[in-house]
């Protein structure tokens, strides 16, 4: 009978060890995962004083002023991208190759030097001589005169309009921050149609089929660039971009000389060098470095923290509380960065 309850007392006694054994690593799960979700609530709350401090909001870095987007647009697959001008970081601008007028410059090249958001071909040149058929006014000043081509327009406060202006007239730009002339003008006024020799574009080769890209500007003020790899005739070509929504629009360089890029990625790449380009940037020169700056410190957390928290940070940068009398916690709400301490509490509470 001794024997009997001594074993019995064993098998009691190995049977609390295991269960002690279990309710202890149970503990340590537990204050680890106390511990990690602790962390990651003190990296989310760094990083919204951080994202703070630098007075980003979501539709700066993470949601840009605009969209790209793929479509048919009167039965032709187009690529749009919509830059809302009524946005204050929205910027357009453009840039001609290295050395000005009569140089050409790699894709690559142009792209790495400028560091834009978006990026297409802009006016036409002559491929011998590398000048641009078409007026360019960047930042103030003109660039080169060209003579040919409709006009499109924006200025300092980014209302942008379209002008058809007599070939060979020179027209002082200087109320507008940036002109490009190119051509020829496909939709005016809501209405598709092509006027090619009163711009003074006479070679028939712009009317065959070709692959396209062109620029319009809706009721609205959000600029359009569009373009599609589908041979089309050009005034295929306007009907499409009036499908677009534009009311006003023009033709920009094409064919081997169509290039599209977007946010680091090139959609479409040039096969020859270029001379000049139209730029899109999400803010003006003057605040875009320190812009630069405080998206890399959002991407860098991006791939640090996880996507629930982000969504968290988004949420509070975007729709930020209302300055009042700080708000007393709720007695039976535990302060997040305690979580540890007292899970490691309980732990030890459960041990015999």
């Amino acid at each position: 009978m001794d024997f009997q309850y001594r074993v019995l007392r064993k098998l009691k006694k190995t049977a609390d060890n295991f269960d002690v054994g279990k309710r202890r690593e149970k503990g340590r799960e537990q204050k680890a995962r106390c511990g990690m979700e602790a962390r990651y609530h003190f990296d989310a709350f760094v990083a919204i004083i951080v994202l703070t401090q630098l007075s980003l909001s979501t539709d700066r870095c993470l949601t840009a002023p605009i969209t790209i987007y793929r479509d048919y647009a009167a039965n032709v697959p187009v690529i749009v991208v919509e830059i809302n001008l009524n946005h204050s970081d929205a910027y357009v601008t453009g840039t001609m190759a290295t050395g000005g007028s009569g140089h050409s410059e790699t894709w690559s090249s142009l792209i790495h030097r400028t560091q834009p958001l978006v990026a297409v071909t802009g006016t036409y040149f002559d491929v011998a001589s590398k000048i641009p058929i078409g007026d360019l006014f960047i930042g103030g000043r003109l660039a080169h005169f060209g003579g040919k081509g409709s006009a499109l327009c924006i200025d300092s406060s980014n209302r942008a309009r379209f002008i058809t202006v007599p070939q060979d007239r020179r027209v002082d730009w200087s109320t507008y921050d940036f002109v490009i002339r190119s051509g020829p003008r496909l939709v005016n006024a809501g209405v598709a149609q092509v006027h090619m020799r009163a711009e003074g574009f006479h070679d028939t080769a712009l009317t065959r089929p070709t692959a396209r890209l062109g620029v319009g500007l809706t009721k609205h003020n959000t600029l359009l660039l569009v373009s599609t790899r589908k041979a089309v005739t050009l005034q295929r070509w306007a009907q499409a971009l009036k499908a677009t929504g534009a009311w006003d629009a023009m033709n920009l360089d094409a064919g081997p000389c169509m290039a599209l890029y977007v946010d680091g990625r090139t959609v479409i790449r040039p096969r020859t060098r270029l001379t000049n380009l139209m730029l899109v940037y999400d803010g003006r020169p003057e605040g875009r470095y320190a812009r630069r700056i405080a998206c890399q410190a959002v991407r860098s957390a991006q791939a640090t923290l996880p996507d629930a928290v982000m969504s968290s940070i988004a949420r509070q940068i975007a729709n930020p509380a209302a300055p009042g009398p700080p708000q007393q916690r709720p007695r039976d709400e535990t302060p997040v960065l305690r979580l540890e301490s007292n899970a490691a509490i309980e732990a030890r509470r459960e041990l015999p």
